[in-house]
């Protein structure tokens, strides 16, 4: 995705002439500046929220074969 933007951005770049080129490189500069920018911050912020459900998960897995063991063990009494 990010080779398709800069050749789509190159080449609106290209067929611009040099004053308008300048300020609008400065543009798509700075808009990629803002998006990698909030990116990085979004990615900061979900990973401990994929933490914490990842630790769920396992409480939750380790909750489920212990109680498949104990009905395992029940069943076999019977």
């Amino acid at each position: 995705m990010g080779f398709a933007y800069f050749n789509f951005t190159t080449n609106f770049l290209n067929r611009m002439k040099s004053p308008q080129k300048v300020e609008q490189m400065a543009k798509v500069g700075l808009h990629t500046a803002i998006f990698a920018l909030v990116l990085s911050t979004r990615h900061h912020q979900l990973k401990p929220i994929r933490e914490e459900t990842r630790l769920v998960a396992e409480e939750n897995r380790k909750k489920r074969e212990e109680a498949e063991r104990k009905f395992s063990e029940n069943k076999g009494l019977m």
